[in-house]
């Protein structure tokens, strides 16, 4: 009988282990699935890092200029100015030479891209200068000519803004496209610039896929 009894002891704790060995598989594969998770938040948050340039003073004017070039690149020919009226309202038109010019100008009766007298201001580093510094606010014409861009802009801001930037991120990661995000002047969304750093323009397309590879939940 007592030998028995020791032979199924033996065998209890043989279940036991068993029990406990499964449970401790169970945490493994756990913590394998959010180090898997955490390993590809880091190298999106990497990713953001080392797109963002630290301006300091030991840049000059000409150089912070020349840096913000580099970026934001996009038609030189035209640019938008910023613009809020008495009511609070705000938006972007098309720069021009002859806005508001008494006789020449026929604002709001003939649209921009129909006056005769039309003339487009160019984007030159002075006008880039003044929006770096205050001035002015300017809106870049990412897309040429040619349907072809250096960078894209895609603007979020419904309710769930913060998974679907994130999950823009990690698209702009497998396809290996450098990026930034910044929160918008609202506060209430943001924005994720993708740069295409090649001395070939690419496609408005690639920005297109990789916004439909995109998964937020």
């Amino acid at each position: 009988m007592p030998q028995n009894t020791e032979t199924q002891s033996i065998s209890d704790n043989n279940i036991d282990n068993e029990i406990e060995i499964e449970s401790i598989n169970h945490k493994l594969a756990v913590l394998e699935h959010e180090k898997k998770a955490l390993i590809t938040k880091r190298e999106a948050l990497l990713q953001q890092s080392s797109n963002q340039q630290i301006v300091t003073t030991k840049y000059s004017v000409n150089q912070k200029v020349a840096l913000f070039q580099k970026l934001f690149r996009g038609r030189s020919d035209i640019f938008a100015n910023r613009w809020e009226n008495t009511k609070g309202r705000s938006g972007y038109s098309i720069a021009c030479g002859n806005e508001w010019v008494k006789g020449v100008c026929n604002k709001p009766k003939i649209k921009c891209n129909e006056c005769s007298n039309r003339k487009y201001k160019i984007l030159n580093n002075q006008i880039i200068y003044d929006h770096l510094s205050g001035k002015q606010v300017i809106g870049l014409y990412p897309l040429l000519t040619d349907n072809t861009c250096y960078l894209l802009a895609a603007d979020f801001d419904k309710n769930d803004w913060q998974k679907s930037i994130v999950a823009l991120a990690k698209a702009c990661v497998g396809f290996d496209i450098p990026y930034a995000m910044e929160i918008s002047r609202s506060g209430n969304g943001a924005h994720l610039w993708l740069f295409f750093f090649k001395d070939n323009r690419q496609p408005a397309s690639m920005g297109a896929r990789a916004c439909n590879k995109t998964d937020a939940n």
